[in-house]
Formats: structure tokens, C-alpha cells, sequence
């Protein structure tokens, strides 16, 4: 809008400023003019409307005040008393009788017109004479107009009732009066009168011409009911709002309504039925209403006396304002005049003002298309004359100005040219070193992933061979000295340290790669925090440390977030804890709290909330020179660099793992007093998550008998994989074939139908990738389990193998354990396990060095340990802790110990 404004010409602004200023005085008195003439027309109206009510209302009052007079005077009749103060039996076939017949039919003929009836009735409610000799000797005693005189002894003026069956224009309305004996004052019968309820319609529309002044006249009883509607007569007898079947039943069972259905007797003027329930007889109330058809009408309701019934007179507003419209017309001319006269004044004003503006204007125009010698006229000396002279001395600066700036321009165009081609030099040397940097990180990640694969492989033989050794040695397969016991064991747990170093090294490169993902998953956070408590339980024990796990009442049991990263972080702390610190002990503290920011508990998202972890120890402590650079990779203080132990990583990926869950990790200490580590990390509140079952750790024996012959196909280009993989199956009862790479693996495929293939992925001639997709495309192919060994970390490559058609796979190195796990699993194998108890003779007494570096293998020592704790539970822990570490010569120490009796020479 404003944009359209400033288009605009001055010349026409000046008549639109003109027309604004002359117009809208005049436009809001004449709207100030017209609102003060409707508000007094609409009270006007208001008033005679009120008027109008008021009369129909004293006429209705009037009508029934009269009856019901006549009735009590009627009632009092010489002839009708004395007809009725007759006892019954004589009463019939009198002159008494013919009497007072012929004052009832005298009674009537002075309203034949809208009088249907007058009735004798005697102290039973039974009539006995009447103008309708057909109702003589009916029973009238259930009827109001009986029933109410009888009891109060006064006159009674009836509802509009319909007999059955119902006709409107058989609607009646009653008076009724006691009849008392003329000495005794004894109520001897009632007189009854009985009008044509259309006498209603007649008194309301009687002398007034309704037609001409557009206005309607409703007469109302106390149920809304329309007894009258002059606007419309089949209004008659029907509700102003919708009236619900129940109310209709009711009011047609006491004859208040015709036998009509619901639909029909109901109409839907609420705004109209609010307006009349506020009127009373010493308050009229005055309101408007939208009918139907959407037209304002005013109503005025006024109560009446006699009966709750009320009158309501009605006029469209329009009506009301016929001489307001006509004023609003004229308004508009005189409007339209005065506009005219203005236009024409505006206009010459305009271009009086405009002529000089508009020659500055071209003048300006010409300048602007580089005419910097073009001058305006100077015609006058009021302000546009000084605008026209300081124009044209701005004009004379600017070819001045104009002339520096080019020569200012031309050298400034040479420096630009010269940074441009400094640049564009600058920006081929930032492509080479970015292809150079996204070509190493390829290397980069190339070199880990062959890194991972050709260490893992190795390893995989390395820890496979041992653990295989010292199984056969604890199953008695094999016989091993204490000293080569001991030494198989050190190779063991050597290329355990190893396989942590890789992993350690590799999960770094992934963090700095940004390829580490967060999994978060539900857990139970207490459980996670007891399994910790007791895996260094014995490790505390065994350097005689004290071991504390204290956790604040606040915090919830089961959380969200990434379980295998936080469990690896408080390891890594745990075990720096141990390993530095030998004497005092270690405590871990677990606190929550609102994440940072939150104002208070109601600013808090649902469940969102901080885990904070402090690890402090009594070791040796850091100095403050070296807190810095603690959390680099590969860094270790000098207590660290003094016990020759760790790789510098555990704390540079606790730092890494920290940031990725969103906290952060600092570090306090002081040389001789210790030192604590606190991280946090978010999280969430959860439900209570369900737990896998923990897997079966009792060792295998075999197959159980009665399960078909299971074939292993098992793929690797290396021979010391295949045949290590072979060596753990076969005794067990599995069939097992090898292949050298994924070709051969195909084809004995197609030749022996095997059950499930470990499939190595890296091989040559054909990958493992390829092979899985050829196996996998054929029908027979997908019942085929294939579970992919790899020495790959990189979880995009696990997700690659099972886009392949792999339904699982086995990281290298592996323990025998995970793999016949996932045999059961894939395959539904069952085994023959050694029973909990088997180890149970060996714990009753103190195992010998040979029979105890047999038994080394984790899983028989974890049970030979429970077997000990029945009976003496302080060496169960101190065998526990030994075997972690293999210190197979602390534990035959110990079993010498154990076996000699006190007192005696060892």
C-alpha cells in the first residue's frame, strides 16, 4: 500500500490531501449524525412498541377480569341455586329444573359467537343440566375447573385446553365458580362457562390495523406455547423453541397441546423465548432477535395480570429506521456535492504548487542521465526558489566530485585486479591441500580397515589356539606343567591386552573420523553399576583396597542413553583407579540433576535429565602441570609412566565418549593425595527395559543325541582360521568342511548343502560379499544360515555384510563361547553341558598346581570359584581375583597354603 502511495505524482497527492481534509469532517458528522437519529428512532420505537404491548395486554386482562367476574355473579343465580340446593333425587322434571335451564340458555345467547357452553355441575363434578344436552350425566370431576373452585371457593379461569381428539379451532378456555347455598354459604356445585379459545385471537387483533404498520402481535402462555400469532397463523399453538418429546407427552396428557407431532409444535427463536422469560407484569423488557429469515426485528413483552401468560409485539427495525435511511440519502448527495467542489479547487491549487516542482523535476531527471550542465530556472524567491539555486550549485560540485572519483575508481580497479589474482591463486592452493586432506582421510580409513583386518587375523589364531589349549587342559584332553600352564596363559592374556590396544587405537580413529555413532537403547542403570561393584570386587580384594559404590536417592533407576559407551567409560576410570593406587581404595558416586539451563523442576522437558559420575582414588595423584595434557591421546602421567602400564587411550576415548553423550570430563589432583575424575553425560528417564537372559556358562561337552548331523561349511583364505574354527566344532559332534575363498565356498555350496557357512568377507578370487549375494539369490540358498567372520570394526561395514544377504555376524577375534551361541541361535542346536555340581570334589579340597592350571579356562574357574565360596568364601575371592590377572604361581602358592595344616612344615 504504502509502495502504490509513493508512485504517486504530487499533483495527485495534493488533491487527495485536499479531498481528505474537506471530507472527513463532514463524513463523521454525518456518521455522528446518523447513529444519534437511529439511537433515537430505536428508542422511539422501543417505547411505542411497549405502548402497544401494554394495551393488547390490558385488553386480555380485561377479557378474562370480566369473565371471571360474570362467572362469580352467574353463580349466584336465584334459579341455579336453588336448583342445585335441591336434594338429587328431586331435581329431575321440575319447574325448578326447566328455571334454571332456561337461565343457562339465556346466559348464553348474550356471546352465541364464541360461548360454546354453560354447565351445571353438582358436588360430585357430575353435570346434571347444561346448553349441551348431550354431555348431561358425564363425570367432570377429574377436571381442573371442577377441582379448583371446589377446593378454594373462589372463581377459576383455566389454561387453553384441547379435548381428544385435538383440533385447534376446537381449543377451549374455562371459567368456573363455586355456587353456595344461599343460607348456609355451602358450596352446592359449580357453574361452568366455556369459551372458544379463538376469542383470544379476536381481542387482539380487534380495532387495530396491524397490516399497515408492520407489526405482529403474539400472545404467550407460560409454557411459550403461541396462542396467538397474528404474523401467521399455523404459528398457533406451537412452542417458540424446540421442545423435546418427554415435555410434549407430558403437556398432551393434561390436554395443554394439540396431538401434534414434536416436530410441529416446536420452533427455534431462542434470542426471542430469552427476551420473554425476563418480562414480568410490573417489568416489560424490550429486546432484539434474528428470525429465520435473518432479519432484525425488535420485541416488546409486557405480562399479564389475570394469567402467566404475556404479550409480545413485534416490528422489523427496518421499519423503525425508514426516516433515518431517507436522511442518510440525503447525507450522501450533499457528500457527493461537496466533493465535486473540492476536486475542482484541488486540482488548480495543485498545479499552481506542482508547475516549479515538476521543472526541478526534468532538470533532476536530466542530471541523473549524466546531463551535469543542465540548469533549473530561477522564477521566484520563496523556498522552491532556494531550492531551484541549491540545486544548481550541487550540480557544479558534482562535476567536480565526479572527476576524482573516476581517477580515485581507476586506481582502486588495479589493487582489486591485483587481490583477485592473488586470490584465485590462493583458492586453487585451498582445492589441492582439501583433495590432498580427503585423500589422505581416505588412506586413512583404508589403513584402519586393513590395519584392523590384518591384526585381528592373527590375533584371532593367537587367542583361538590358547584358549582352545587351556580348555582341553581343564577338560583333561590335554596335559600341561605348571610352567606351561603358566606360560600359555601369559600368551593369552597378552593377546587379550593387544586386542585392547587395537580396539583402543581404532575407536580413536572412528571418533576423530566422526564416525562413531551413539546407540542409545533402555537399561537398567543399577544393574549396570552392581555388575561394575562386582567385577572389581576381587580386584579391590586382591590388592587389598576398599571398593565403594555410593548412589544418590535421586537417581532413577532405568535410563536412556548409549549403555556399551557408558559401561566403557567408567572401565577405563575403574581401571586407571587400580592400577595406580595401592593402598586406601576407590569410590565411585552417581548424582542427577536438571540439565543446565532449566530455571527449576517445571522448566524441565519430561524424563530429561544429567547423570554425573566421580571416580576418586588415594593413589600417588598428578601434578598440576600435567592435568592438561591428560586427556591427549597416547599421554600418561609420570605415576603412569612409572608402573610401564596402559596404552595413553582409555582416557583420551572416555573424553571423546563424554562429548558425544553431550557432557564433559575433568580431573583433580594433587601429588600424594589422589586423584578424582567426574564426568556427565544426558539422558532420559525410562520404563523398565527388558533384559536379554544371560547366556548359558556352563561348558560344552557335545551335541545331545537325537539332532540331525549339522554340516559347517567354514570360508577363510587363512589356513590357521579354518583350521581353528574346525578344531573347536569337531570334536563337538559338527560335520565341518573348508573353503579358501568365495568361489570354492560356492561351489561346495552347491555339492554338500550345508547347514550354516562362516563366511570370511576379505578373500581373494571372490569376496565373501559376492559369494553370500550368489548363495543367497538362489531359493535353497535363503534357508542357508551365513553368519560373516570378520575382523573389520567399522560398523558401516557390519551394516554392509547384512545388506549382503548375511544373517549375522562374528567379529574377529572371537571366544569359542559367542560362536556356539550363535550356532544355537541360527540353528536351534542343543548341548551337552557339564553339570553345575561337576567341579564340586575338586572344591571339597585344595586342587593341586597341575590339576588348577588345567582347570584355567575363565568359565571352570568362575564355577571351581562359586563351588569354593560354599566352603571357604575369602579364598574364593583372592582365587577369583588371581585368575583374572593368570597369576597361575600366586595361586599355586596358595593351594600349598591351603593344604598344609596349621602347625605344621610345609
Amino acid at each position: 500500500m504504502r509502495s502504490k502511495l509513493n508512485n504517486l505524482n504530487l499533483r495527485s497527492k495534493l488533491i487527495g490531501v485536499f479531498l481528505i481534509v474537506a471530507l472527513i469532517p463532514i463524513i463523521l458528522l454525518g456518521i455522528w449524525n446518523y447513529e444519534r437519529v437511529r439511537s433515537t428512532l430505536i428508542e422511539r420505537g422501543q417505547t411505542e412498541l411497549l405502548g402497544a404491548a401494554s394495551q393488547k395486554a390490558v385488553i386480555i386482562d380485561n377479557f378474562i377480569k370480566t369473565s371471571r367476574d360474570a362467572v362469580k355473579a352467574e353463580a349466584q343465580l336465584p334459579d341455579v341455586v336453588d336448583y342445585l340446593s335441591l336434594p338429587p333425587r328431586e331435581r329431575g322434571g321440575t319447574e325448578m329444573e326447566s328455571r334454571a335451564l332456561r337461565t343457562l340458555n339465556a346466559l348464553y345467547t348474550k356471546n352465541p359467537t364464541f360461548i360454546l357452553s354453560y354447565t351445571l355441575l353438582d358436588r360430585t363434578g357430575r353435570e346434571v343440566i347444561g346448553t349441551e344436552p348431550v354431555a348431561i350425566g358425564l363425570d367432570r370431576s377429574n377436571q381442573p375447573y371442577f377441582q379448583e373452585p371446589l377446593l378454594s371457593g373462589f372463581p377459576y379461569v383455566s389454561p387453553v385446553q384441547f379435548p381428544i381428539p385435538n383440533h385447534p379451532e376446537k381449543a377451549k378456555l374455562y371459567f368456573s365458580s363455586p355456587i353456595r347455598h344461599e343460607i348456609t354459604r355451602e358450596t352446592v356445585g359449580i357453574l361452568v362457562i366455556c369459551y372458544d379459545a379463538s376469542i383470544l385471537q379476536y381481542l387482539i387483533i380487534q380495532g387495530a390495523d396491524l397490516a399497515a404498520t408492520k407489526i405482529s402481535v403474539v400472545l404467550l402462555d407460560e409454557n411459550l406455547v403461541r396462542l396467538v400469532d397474528t404474523s401467521d397463523w399455523q404459528l398457533t399453538y406451537k412452542f417458540v423453541t424446540p421442545i423435546t418429546p418427554a415435555e410434549a407427552l407430558l403437556l398432551k396428557a393434561s390436554h395443554r397441546l394439540p396431538d401434534w407431532s414434536t416436530d410441529l409444535l416446536s420452533t427455534d427463536l431462542p434470542d426471542l423465548a430469552s427476551g420473554i422469560r425476563r418480562a414480568t407484569l410490573d417489568k416489560p423488557h424490550f429486546s432484539g432477535f434474528l428470525y429465520p429469515d435473518h432479519v432484525l426485528r425488535q420485541a416488546a413483552t409486557v405480562g399479564l395480570q389475570w394469567r402467566p401468560w404475556r404479550v409480545v409485539v413485534i416490528q422489523e427495525q427496518s421499519a423503525l429506521l425508514i426516516p433515518v435511511d431517507a436522511q442518510a440519502r440525503d447525507a450522501l448527495w450533499l457528500l457527493v456535492l461537496i466533493a465535486g467542489t473540492v476536486i475542482v479547487v484541488a486540482v488548480f491549487v495543485s498545479q499552481w504548487l506542482a508547475k516549479p516542482i515538476t521543472r526541478l523535476t526534468q532538470v533532476a531527471i536530466q542530471v541523473t542521465a549524466g546531463n551535469l550542465n543542465a540548469q533549473t530556472p530561477i522564477n521566484t524567491q520563496d523556498e522552491i526558489g532556494t531550492l531551484a539555486r541549491a540545486f544548481n550549485s550541487m550540480t557544479s560540485q558534482l562535476r567536480q566530485l565526479i572527476g576524482s572519483l573516476e581517477r580515485r575508481v581507476l586506481e582502486r580497479t588495479r589493487e582489486l585486479e591485483h587481490k583477485r589474482q592473488v586470490l584465485q591463486t590462493q583458492a586453487v592452493e585451498l582445492v589441492q591441500a582439501k583433495d590432498a586432506a580427503e585423500a589422505a582421510n581416505r588412506a586413512k580409513s583404508a589403513f584402519l580397515a586393513n590395519m584392523s583386518h590384518e591384526l585381528r587375523t592373527p590375533l584371532n589364531a593367537v587367542l583361538g589356539y590358547s584358549e582352545l589349549l587351556l580348555r582341553d587342559a581343564a577338560g583333561g584332553w590335554e596335559r600341561l606343567s605348571p610352567g606351561q600352564a603358566q606360560h600359555l596363559a601369559t600368551v593369552h592374556r597378552s593377546g587379550e591386552y593387544l586386542l585392547t590396544l587395537i580396539n583402543n587405537v581404532l575407536d580413536l580413529s572412528r571418533i576423530e573420523a566422526g564416525r562413531t555413532v551413539i546407540n542409545p537403547s533402555d537399561f537398567d542403570l543399577h544393574e549396570l553399576l552392581a555388575g561394575l561393584e562386582g567385577m572389581f570386587a576381587l580386584k579391590a580384594t586382591s590388592k587389598g583396597l576398599a571398593l565403594r559404590f555410593e548412589r544418590a536417592a535421586d537417581v532413577p533407576r532405568h535410563v536412556r542413553t548409549d549403555e556399551l559407551k557408558l559401561r566403557q567409560m567408567l572401565i577405563n576410570l575403574l581401571s586407571n583407579a587400580f592400577k595406580f593406587t595401592e593402598r586406601g581404595g576407590v569410590s565411585v558416586r552417581v548424582s542427577a540433576s536438571p540439565p543446565p539451563g532449566s530455571e527449576g523442576p517445571a522448566t524441565v522437558p519430561p524424563g530429561e535429565l544429567r547423570l554425573t559420575f566421580e571416580v576418586a582414588d588415594t593413589g600417588p595423584g598428578i601434578a598440576a602441570e600435567e592435568l592438561a595434557g591428560l586427556f591427549q591421546p597416547f599421554a600418561q602421567s609420570a605415576s603412569g609412566r612409572k608402573v610401564e602400564e596402559g596404552t595413553g587411550l582409555g582416557l583420551a576415548i572416555t573424553r571423546q565418549f563424554a562429548e558425544l553423550l553431550g557432557g564433559r570430563i575433568e580431573a583433580r589432583s594433587a601429588v600424594g593425595a589422589g586423584s578424582t575424575f567426574t564426568f556427565t553425560i544426558a539422558a532420559h528417564e525410562a520404563a523398565n527395559p527388558e533384559r536379554a537372559p544371560e547366556p548359558e556358562s556352563r561348558p560344552v561337552l557335545g551335541l545331545e543325541p537325537g539332532q540331525p548331523s549339522y554340516r559347517i561349511l567354514v570360508v577363510d583364505d587363512d589356513a590357521n582360521g579354518r583350521r581353528l574354527l574346525a578344531q573347536i566344532l569337531e570334536p563337538l559332534g559338527f560335520a565341518v568342511e573348508e573353503a579358501a575363498d568365495g568361489q570354492a565356498a560356492v561351489a561346495a555350496w552347491e555339492r554338500w548343502k550345508p547347514h550354516l557357512i562362516w563366511m570370511d568377507m576379505r578373500m581373494p578370487v571372490l569376496d565373501g560379499r559376492e559369494a553370500t549375494r550368489r548363495i543367497k539369490a538362489t531359493p535353497e540358498g535363503r534357508e542357508t544360515k551365513i553368519v560373516a567372520l570378520t575382523a573389520s570394526s567399522f560398523e558401516e561395514e557390519r551394516a554392509e555384510f547384512l545388506a549382503a544377504g548375511c544373517d549375522d555376524f562374528l567379529p574377529k577375534p572371537y571366544r569359542a563361547a559367542a560362536l556356539l551361541e550363535l550356532l544355537e541361535k541360527h540353528l536351534g542346536v542343543r548341548y551337552l553341558r557339564a553339570e553345575a555340581g561337576a567341579v564340586a570334589e575338586s572344591a571339597e579340597r585344595p586342587p593341586d598346581e597341575n590339576a588348577l592350571a588345567e582347570a584355567l579356562e575363565m568359565r571352570h574357574v568362575a564355577q571351581l570359584v562359586e563351588e569354593v565360596a560354599t566352603h571357604d568364601p575369602a579364598l574364593a575371592v583372592r582365587l577369583k581375583a588371581l585368575a583374572d590377572d593368570f597369576e597361575y604361581a600366586r595361586i599355586a602358592d596358595l593351594t600349598r597354603q591351603v593344604r598344609t595344616p596349621v602347625g605344621s612344615e610345609p
